[in-house]
């Protein structure tokens, strides 16, 4: 079961050592005057009291698949980063997506460097919001997605 395997893997163990956790947090913050709302999969305060975020993702993949993955994720990452960041005023020392079916964690980047193209993406999309100025962009997601027949 992938549940029993993240929390016998050494970050699910940190994760139950940790005397401060919480599961499914939804959260708003604010971003330059916009609001943005969202929900974090988990987060914990370790036992030194570093902030860390795990995002689980149960996508059927391989290996050779993490990658184009962590592209996809990363900005997700980033926002949950910044959102902690701005609630707890202390800085998100890691960020892991958890690849359930593959029992694997990868770490994402989340310092402020690392981080630009966070902050062209939200400007960028609270000018199109503003403006009401979107634009269709074609792909994999299209076919699920519940504005596809306004696009």
């Amino acid at each position: 079961n992938w549940i029993n395997s993240f929390y016998n893997s050494a970050v699910g163990k940190e994760v139950l050592s940790s005397e401060r956790y919480k599961r499914e947090r939804s959260f708003i913050f604010n971003h330059r005057h916009n609001l943005i709302r969202g929900q974090i999969d988990l987060f914990y305060f370790n036992e030194g009291g570093l902030l860390k975020i795990i995002d689980y993702k149960a996508n059927n993949i391989t290996i050779d698949e993490i990658p184009d993955k962590v592209k996809l994720y990363q900005l997700q990452m980033q926002l949950y980063a910044r959102a902690l960041e701005a609630i707890y005023g202390q800085t998100v020392d890691e960020a892991i997506l958890y690849f359930l079916m593959l029992d694997k964690p990868v770490v994402i980047d989340t310092a402020k460097e690392a981080c630009r193209e966070l902050d062209t993406t939200l400007d960028n999309f609270f000018a199109a919001h503003k403006n009401g100025d979107f634009k269709k962009v074609s792909g994999q997601k299209c076919e699920w997605c519940e504005y596809k027949t306004i696009c």
